[in-house]
């Protein structure tokens, strides 16, 4: 495969109920991590408030829910709070560095993989305060 391999991993979802969600990516970014892509080729957003939620009984760490390990620690949070939008999910695919946060500046013979985690319907995904539609073309 040639190009350069790019990552964009969204946790959909804030709140201490839906702890999996930031759990799983991160937990995602340290397997892809351990394969070798660099953090300047993978975008994280997550809304981070599960790490020092007061119901947190491990402060400070976010822990797999497969296997009890610390996946939080080293986890680059470019988008956090308020910019985990679906806006700021189509600029980061889409190269688009008016948000001033990281891109992904993907070229030709690139190829880009997302994982989204998260609650959502069918043509649909859930963002912490809005949701994103896919219209399904027949």
């Amino acid at each position: 495969m040639s190009g350069k391999k790019w990552v964009l991993l969204v946790a959909g979802s804030k709140d201490w109920e839906n702890y999996q969600h930031q759990a799983n990516v991160c937990g995602l970014y340290q397997i892809i991590k351990k394969h070798g892509i660099p953090d300047e080729q993978i975008v994280v957003m997550m809304y981070d408030d599960i790490a020092d939620n007061p119901k947190n009984p491990t402060n400070g760490t976010v822990v797999s829910v497969v296997n009890d390990t610390d996946v939080y620690s080293g986890v680059p949070k470019d988008y956090t709070g308020k910019d985990v939008t679906p806006q700021n999910f189509l600029a980061a695919l889409q190269g688009d560095e008016s948000t001033e946060k990281k891109v992904i500046k993907s070229g030709e013979n690139d190829n880009i993989y997302i994982y989204m985690s998260g609650l959502g319907n069918e043509g649909t995904f859930e963002f912490p305060e809005e949701s994103v539609s896919i219209k399904h073309k027949d």
